[in-house]
């Protein structure tokens, strides 16, 4: 009796468990993506933030009525939903669906989340969007009662979509893309996320089957093909499918080409873009910042997603490059960070766990704060005078450092007649004796070089045998996507954001300082200096040996300069706001 009524037991928890799971499966199955949204965004809004998700913002610029919208959720669940006899209004930055018969089945999509805007058929327009709140790809196809209503509809939506003027069209023609996948990069995810999430984006989007792509087949690779087998005739847009380091590759194969042709031109009709399957993807979480904030926690999926939308919009903005002096190797170049210390050690001595993704940062930098080293060196930097004053990152509002911000489409065909310069007027006027000291006199002819600088603008400062626990310069806010560098980096500032810890620091202040890095609060530490400055030069002393890196990956232990030379890179990044 006793065994019977412990299987009538097990078999009644059996029943229960299965249709609770069944109950909860079908009821996500058909839950509807408004509830979902609703969830999550009651959840973790923050209304400045998601105030595009919340509520109406500006003026209506259309407003149509008596329309159908067949609304689908191409992944996930696969739900899907008929709006008839509904109201479609188009904002400034919002695109709001409401229904007739129903007023609280309103919808309201911020424009940045949409990527294809198909109208070949003249009594209907297909729009293609990413949801950024449920990370779901979604279809719309809206009809009206007349065909001449439903383009006016799409044009509108071009137009404020992708930045596309009355008259301009999105012509594929204008984007020729090269993709360089890097299947090392990060957890080694890259090839698998190209086939499986980037290359259905591109293809339905606007760019079509307009690009190609070529798999990196050992490290070195692609800067080897930039420098050698590239043709330039057949490409204005580079994009990299890996981490900040494969972009990297490509610059410093394609701009050396290009001075050495005499072609450096080019430069400025060429577009830049990044699709995040690296480990610290510092780049692309800056850009994605832009629409959530500083802290959005996010997954490597989401990331991959967020980037391929940029990538298929199209929206470019200019982008600040560094140029990098070394005693060997002369000058190459960089764009994203440079670090020494603790930061680069974690980052060069997890390489071997990689495959973790993120999260090998995190155990790293707990190792490092309980058991790291100091290691000295000569620093010295040259900022302009009207920063002097800047000592924390609290110390100034983030509007002064926002940088040139003008976005332009690479659907329209432009026509740049800047003449590109990639001179180094601070290093060459204010780092003359740290140049010839690593026998780079050659950069120290001015004969040849255009830019002129006021150095009474510039302040010199130089701290020699320090004891240093980390070293972080940026050109971008974050260094992961839970690593917030610098609030007040911004990509085309012209200025590096320069960080360190200097001895003495316990242990328990440096892994404060490290549970910091999700919302980059270290102003709230004493020990967390910061500089906003125009160039740098380093010269590590220690015996004990560190590593450098620039951009994440591991230069010559030897003294380095950089200096922030401008914005000479256009980069695919998407919204600013």
């Amino acid at each position: 009796m006793l065994d019977n009524t412990w299987l009538f037991t097990a078999l009644v928890i059996a029943v229960v468990i299965v249709v609770g799971y069944l109950w909860k499966k079908n009821n996500k199955k058909n839950s509807s993506p408004y509830q979902q949204m609703s969830e999550i965004l009651n959840k973790h809004a923050n209304r400045d933030k998601h105030i595009l998700y919340l509520e109406k913002k500006g003026q209506s610029l259309m407003k149509a009525a008596n329309m159908t919208v067949d609304y689908k959720v191409q992944d996930g669940q696969g739900y899907s939903n008929i709006i008839s006899d509904c109201t479609v209004e188009v904002f400034d930055e919002q695109l709001i669906i409401t229904s007739s018969n129903n007023q609280q089945e309103t919808r309201i999509i911020p424009l940045y989340e949409f990527y294809a805007v198909h109208s070949e058929e003249e009594d209907r327009v297909v729009l293609l969007s990413l949801n950024l709140i449920t990370n779901h790809k979604e279809k719309m196809t809206i009809s009206g009662p007349s065909s001449e209503l439903v383009q006016s509809l799409a044009d509108l939506l071009k137009k404020k979509i992708f930045r596309v003027e009355s008259g301009e069209q999105l012509v594929q023609s204008n984007r020729k893309l090269l993709i360089f996948i890097n299947p090392k990069s990060g957890s080694g995810q890259s090839l698998q996320n190209f086939e499986n999430i980037v290359k259905p984006m591109i293809t339905e989007s606007h760019i079509g089957n307009n690009f190609e792509f070529i798999v990196s087949k050992r490290s070195g690779h692609i800067k080897e093909y930039c420098e050698k087998e590239l043709d330039l005739s057949k490409v204005n847009e580079i994009i990299a499918c890996g981490g900040d380091g494969t972009l990297n590759e490509v610059i410093n194969g394609l701009i050396p080409r290009l001075e050495k042709e005499g072609k450096l031109d080019l430069l400025s009709k060429m577009r830049f873009g990044v699709i995040p399957t690296g480990s610290g993807n510092a780049v692309s979480c800056h850009f994605q910042k832009f629409l959530f904030g500083f802290n959005t926690i996010t997954n490597d999926e989401s990331l991959v997603k967020r980037g391929t939308l940029f990538i298929c919009r199209g929206l470019c903005s200019p982008m600040d490059l560094w140029t990098v002096f070394q005693p060997g190797k002369g000058k190459t170049y960089g764009f994203v960070s440079f670090s020494f210390g603790g930061i680069a050690d974690v980052d060069v001595d997890t390489e071997f766990i990689r495959f973790i993704g993120d999260f090998r940062f995190i155990l790293g930098s707990v190792w490092y704060a309980c058991f790291g080293r100091y290691y000295t060196g000569n620093l010295t930097i040259v900022q302009p005078k009207k920063y002097e004053y800047l000592k924390k990152q609290n110390g100034a509002e983030i509007e002064e450092f926002k940088g040139n911000h003008s976005i332009n489409s690479a659907f329209v065909q432009t026509d740049l007649k800047s003449k590109i310069e990639l001179d180094s007027p601070i290093s060459r006027q204010f780092l003359s004796k740290e140049l010839k000291e690593m026998g780079l006199t050659q950069y120290l002819d001015s004969s040849k070089q255009a830019s002129i600088v006021n150095t009474e603008e510039y302040v010199k400062h130089e701290e020699v045998d320090q004891s240093f626990t980390y070293m972080f310069a940026s050109n971008v806010s974050h260094a992961a996507a839970d690593f917030v560098a610098s609030h007040l980096s911004f990509h085309n500032d012209n200025l590096v954001d320069l960080m360190y810890v200097k001895k003495p620091a316990s242990p328990l202040e440096l892994l404060s300082i490290l549970l910091s890095c999700e919302k980059g609060d270290y102003h709230n530490h004493d020990k967390w200096l910061y500089r906003k400055i125009k160039a740098m030069y380093f010269k590590p002393t220690s015996t004990k040996k560190s590593y450098l890196t620039i951009d994440g990956e591991a230069v010559e232990y030897v003294p380095i300069i950089l200096e922030n030379i401008g914005s000479r890179l256009n980069f695919i990044g998407g919204d600013i706001h």
